[in-house]
């Protein structure tokens, strides 16, 4: 099922607005839809990562994700380095939405024309995460000493979607102890299906951590 957004909402771009007049679907619905199983689902839209195997290729890449970008007059988040690229698609506002859906098909089919390998492997996001026993009172100052924006009530973000995202939760209290380290709260990392080992052991970790500062 899906959901029609207002014609004349708003949302947010970076600083900038645009309208938004698109059907959001869910992500359960985007991973069973055909043509994009080399994408993975997670927090802010969809990602997918390529290996070009140098920047030469990765920039011809990028060229024809950009002409599919300007006929949907819909643009993707693209992160290109030397030997890969990753791919983001997201509707500010919405989520996941048809137009996302199509460009991240192009973009697969794309990459296999130009015999370009998905590495759904290397796909993750990371959320950083702080208790406060008042969100409202810091919230201020993370999003001035971080540059991010509003995305909720206590869910910031980077303009541009780079970089993790910082939820500040409530938490009626934090003990002494932990007070300083609570404003770090063990990061929540999202991992896809394929994740390799040494993601695994990371998250292993992170647990443990979280174990040790909170006490269970």
């Amino acid at each position: 099922m899906t959901t029609t957004v207002p014609a004349k909402r708003a949302c947010i771009v970076g600083f900038r607005y645009s309208p938004c007049i698109t059907d959001s679907i869910s992500f359960a619905e985007f991973s069973a839809a055909s043509g994009v199983e080399d994408w993975r689902a997670l927090y802010w839209g969809a990602k997918a990562c390529f290996r070009t195997g140098d920047f030469a290729t990765g920039a011809a890449f990028v060229a024809e994700i950009a002409r599919h970008a300007a006929e949907l007059k819909h643009d993707p988040l693209v992160d290109l380095r030397d030997d890969n690229i990753a791919v983001q698609v997201v509707t500010p506002g919405v989520g996941i939405s048809d137009l996302d859906l199509e460009l991240a098909r192009r973009v697969s089919r794309t990459a296999a024309e130009l015999g370009i390998a998905a590495d759904p492997s290397s796909v993750r996001q990371l959320e950083l995460a702080i208790d406060a026993g008042d969100p409202g009172a810091i919230v201020g100052f993370w999003r001035a000493a971080l540059g991010y924006v509003h995305v909720g009530e206590s869910i910031l973000v980077e303009p541009n979607l780079v970089g993790p995202s910082l939820g500040i939760h409530h938490k009626d209290y934090v003990a002494p102890a932990t007070e300083f380290m609570s404003m770090f709260r063990c990061p929540t990392i999202k991992l896809n299906s394929a994740s390799t080992r040494s993601s695994r052991q990371a998250a292993d970790y992170l647990a443990t951590a979280r174990r040790r500062l909170t006490g269970r």
